[in-house]
């Protein structure tokens, strides 16, 4: 790290107690810890967290966020007496009015002005305390670590609301992905040196230690000096992980369609490349894995046969809160809080106290405050620029939050021109959860994902034919199959269902509206009591971190939440794995088993009829069916046949199972 040419004094002593040789008042700073350059960091956090709740309670974020569930909660806290109707589930992405378009387009870009002056401050800051390792000692330089938490807190709080920008704007997050990869290094690199000496509350005038009083080159040299350091690993190694993984996280996220589960899109990523082997397209293989992530929502989803208020696994109710952006409030609370509390405790460090120079006004706090400044400057032309969008005649769906509109097209349309019309045959299907499947085009292998066109609702209560559709994969291929009895056993666990519908859900016959009123509001219930318990959670261990080192229970707490989340996250996928590997074998069995795939018939033809139809009844709520009740029965007779252990044709011949079976199934014993 170089020398600072003999200037260098290791044995000064700082300690809060009256001790001989050491002193209390300890010299800082003002252009490092000075009242405006704390207010700058702390007033551009703040703000930015402020928006990002109140354009949630607004429904101002950008539309793409915000999930069925955020409209369910925030419709049982408006009208808390008054019970759910049909009109008040939601499904898929909500129709923004004029006004909140406006106003989240106005978050968008206040949050990616906001974001890239912190990325840079922040970056700029922690360059500057490395070079000055010569003058700046431990109190300060732990100051500087801290406003560059809040920096980076701030910028991944604007990455994560500017995600669908991102996506539309390849250059601007090339160089925006750069710079975060950089700065979350440094920032690594910085809050591991501040966490080797960071107790300083046992002070002692020892010559053989580091003080929070001496230059943070006599760290680098401590060894030299025969000064003793001390890691701090319990304290450091959590943050650095939980940093690093929300990173990764949110850079992957902003690579895949905003409207687009990332998870499922990561499986999509990771199964790739195991199945170039078995000659599947890159078509094929988006077409699985997206349709086993809607089959992995409509089984999670409570079945409302025979019921009024039906059962609803655990699993639904965490994966709608994690799926929610609600449980993003809470994330985002911890992070805060630490940050804030790092501050606070920063500057009263060890009970020593700042000198009186620290109050005066300095040339750094001004520039600090003018960079505030300029962001609310930015921020009020972004106002009046929205303005002139509202007073034009633009149609709604062309004021997108994440793009410019030229003056010379706003007066086009006050002209009276005519607009460019908006193709709506790309419109997207979507999931069980109200993220977006796309819809499958051949043209397109990689950009778009699929769903399934078998929509029979067999869990609505009551239905008739309104549309006539083709059904698939509705064919025995068992014969192809492999036994996946472990995966299964793990996707049935906390789900109360039966196998029967399980089998439904392996075929692509499930439900594709949304929750009945009951289920909306009992779940959004459920979602505000886990956030309730999340955002205790996330505070306590925010601000309890520094209120007393000898109290391990934050860290106990962070620690198990990350195994609690790495668990929920493996169940996750192995719950996906088990319907993408049905659909594996699906699509093994039809190109490599055809005399198989024959469909069963059950003697009295009453099933085959519905099988061996090329079109499938699509049901809707509200009406009478008894086409769900006949598909039910059917799966219950074919699930004893498919759930028997496979054996060989002369097994069956020599235990004289064969006459039994061909007497139950005709038609896939012949031959």
């Amino acid at each position: 790290m170089g020398n600072c040419h003999g200037s260098l004094n290791c044995d000064k002593c700082y300690s809060q107690y009256e001790r001989d040789g050491c002193i209390r008042e300890i010299s800082v700073n003002p252009d490092i810890a000075g009242a405006g350059v704390l207010a700058s960091f702390f007033i551009s956090a703040v703000l930015l967290f402020g928006i990002y709740i109140w354009g949630y309670i607004t429904l101002s974020l950008p539309s793409k966020l915000l999930s069925p569930t955020d409209h369910h909660v925030l419709r049982l806290l408006r009208k808390w007496r008054v019970p759910f109707c049909d009109a008040d589930v939601r499904r898929g992405p909500v129709e923004y009015s004029r006004d909140q378009l406006s106003r989240s387009r106005v978050v968008t870009v206040y949050a990616k002005i906001l974001g890239a002056q912190q990325l840079i401050t922040g970056f700029a800051i922690l360059i500057a305390g490395l070079a000055s390792r010569c003058q700046i000692t431990f109190y300060e330089f732990n100051i500087v670590t801290n406003l560059a938490y809040l920096a980076i807190f701030t910028h991944l709080l604007s990455l994560h609301l500017v995600r669908e920008y991102m996506y539309k704007h390849i250059y601007a997050r090339k160089w925006h992905l750069a710079f975060t990869i950089a700065f979350l290094t440094i920032f690594i690199f910085s809050f591991l040196i501040n966490t080797l000496s960071d107790d300083f509350d046992d002070v002692s005038p020892r010559t053989d230690t580091l003080n929070p009083g001496n230059a943070l080159q006599c760290l680098f040299e401590a060894r030299r000096l025969g000064k003793e350091v001390q890691f701090d690993a319990e304290y450091s190694i959590p943050i650095v992980i939980v940093l690093s993984l929300i990173h990764i996280l949110t850079i992957f996220s902003l690579y895949v369609p905003p409207e687009e589960d990332y998870k499922t899109a990561w499986i999509y990523r990771y199964r790739s490349s195991f199945n170039s082997e078995l000659s599947v397209s890159q078509e094929e293989r988006l077409k699985m894995v997206y349709n086993s992530h809607s089959k992995y929502w409509a089984w999670l989803r409570p079945s409302e046969i025979g019921t009024e208020r039906p059962a609803i696994s655990v699993w639904y109710y965490l994966e709608l809160y994690y799926d929610a952006e609600l449980s993003g409030i809470a994330y985002f609370s911890g992070f805060i809080s630490y940050g804030i509390a790092s501050i606070v405790f920063a500057i009263r460090k060890g009970g020593l106290e700042p000198s009186p120079e620290l109050q005066s006004l300095g040339f750094g706090q001004v520039v600090a405050l003018g960079l505030l400044a300029q962001t609310f400057l930015s921020a009020t032309e972004v106002y009046n620029e929205q303005r002139v969008l509202d007073q034009s005649n633009l149609p709604t769906d062309q004021l997108d939050p994440t793009s410019t509109v030229d003056r010379d097209e706003i007066s086009s349309v006050r002209d009276g021109s005519e607009a460019s019309e908006i193709d709506d045959g790309n419109a997207r299907e979507h999931s069980s959860d109200g993220r977006s499947l796309g819809r499958f085009d051949s043209s397109n292998t990689g950009a778009d994902a699929v769903s399934r066109n078998t929509s029979v609702d067999v869990y609505a209560s009551g239905a008739t034919p309104s549309g006539i559709q083709t059904i698939e994969n509705v064919q025995d291929t068992k014969g192809c199959r492999r036994s996946h009895r472990y995966l299964e056993m793990l996707v049935r666990n906390g789900v109360p269902k039966t196998s029967q519908e399980l089998q439904l859900v392996r075929k692509g016959v499930y439900t594709e509206g949304p929750d009945n009123p009951l289920v909306a509001e009992q779940t959004s219930k459920v979602v505000i009591f886990l956030f309730l318990i999340h955002l205790g959670l996330a505070l306590y261990t925010g601000i309890g971190w520094h209120l007393d080192s000898r109290d391990s229970g934050p860290l106990e707490v962070l620690l198990l939440y990350i195994f609690y989340r790495f668990l929920f996250a493996i169940k996750r996928a192995y719950n996906q794995e088990y319907f993408y590997r049905e659909e594996l074998d699906e699509f093994v069995g039809e190109n490599a088993c055809p005399q198989v795939n024959q469909p069963l018939e059950r003697n009295g033809g009453s099933y085959r009829a519905l099988i061996d139809s090329p079109q499938s009844i699509t049901l809707q709520q509200g009406h009478t069916s008894t086409t769900s009740v006949s598909t039910i029965q059917l799966w219950d007779a074919e699930d004893e046949h498919i759930n028997t252990p496979p054996s060989r044709r002369d097994t069956e011949n020599d235990i004289g199972l064969v006459p039994l079976l061909r007497a139950t199934y005709p038609s896939a014993h012949e031959g």
